[in-house]
């Protein structure tokens, strides 16, 4: 019987303060970030967005609609590199074909995507429709779907660069994000009002 050979590649043992490193920076930087967006509504600025004064159930639903529809456009792309390295290794079929390293990497990002997404969308659309009371609560409900959706876009590069140099903490500096964002909105819904 012949023994198939280790295609994977070898994994290099970093020290270990390198793996505290990214938590140590990711941590303050997105408390930083977010309190920093949220209190100055930069990012509202940034994307020229504009909220009427006017604050009802329909505007409410709108912008929750449009704020999904962002959101299903990293979706979207998380797929589409999915089916971009499933097409460049010829491997179409997920239940036939071996896949790769790099399509397995591809579908672990889509994965935590979706995963993320459903946690991340109910609890922010609780904020907007029972929450909010004013033009400036839509506003900071804005800033943490962008902040969340910046994460997302990080968290795709460091998984990607993180495969390419065999540091894997990379990630972390988009997971943090999200998963601050995910909990002011969880403390919100518990009545615990930090930042938001």
């Amino acid at each position: 019987m012949e023994m198939s050979k280790n295609t994977e590649k070898p994994r290099r043992k970093l020290p270990k303060i390198l793996h505290f490193i990214p938590h140590m920076i990711s941590f303050p930087l997105t408390i930083f970030s977010i309190y920093y967006f949220l209190k100055t509504k930069c990012l509202i600025n940034l994307f020229n967005l504009s909220i009427s004064h006017e604050v009802n159930f329909e505007i409410k639903i709108s912008l929750l609609v449009r704020i999904t529809a962002w959101i299903s456009a990293v979706l979207i792309f998380n797929v589409l590199s999915v089916i971009g390295a499933r097409i460049f290794y010829q491997a179409a079929n997920p239940l036939k074909d071996q896949n790769k390293e790099i399509i397995t990497m591809f579908n672990k990002i889509l994965t935590n995507s979706v995963e993320q997404t459903l946690i991340f969308i109910p609890l922010l659309a609780n904020w907007i429709i029972n929450e909010s009371q004013s033009s400036d609560d839509l506003k900071k409900g804005i800033s943490l779907a962008i902040i969340w959706i910046i994460g997302r876009i990080l968290f795709s590069i460091g998984y990607f660069f993180g495969y390419l140099t065999n540091f894997t903490l990379l990630r972390i500096f988009g997971f943090v994000p999200n998963l601050f964002t995910s909990a002011l909105l969880l403390l919100r819904l518990l009545g615990i009002h930090i930042l938001i």
